[in-house]
């Protein structure tokens, strides 16, 4: 891969990422300064269950 393909690659890469960055998303934000309520919390857990669940899964197979 020539050195030009591989900075635009990593470029977009890093775009995407930065696009995408889970931990600049309002709940995310609100849940670091500690502003979410306990059933806010309570539903979150719920759900995140389900994706450690199939991420464990699909680590498995």
């Amino acid at each position: 891969m020539s050195t030009d393909l591989n900075a635009n690659v990593w470029k977009r890469i890093e775009q995407s990422r930065s696009e995408h960055n889970v931990l600049e998303h309002p709940f995310y934000l609100r849940w670091s300064a500690g502003e979410l309520s306990a059933d806010e919390l309570s539903r979150y857990s719920g759900q995140y269950r389900h994706a450690t669940e199939a991420l464990a899964k699909l680590c498995a197979d």
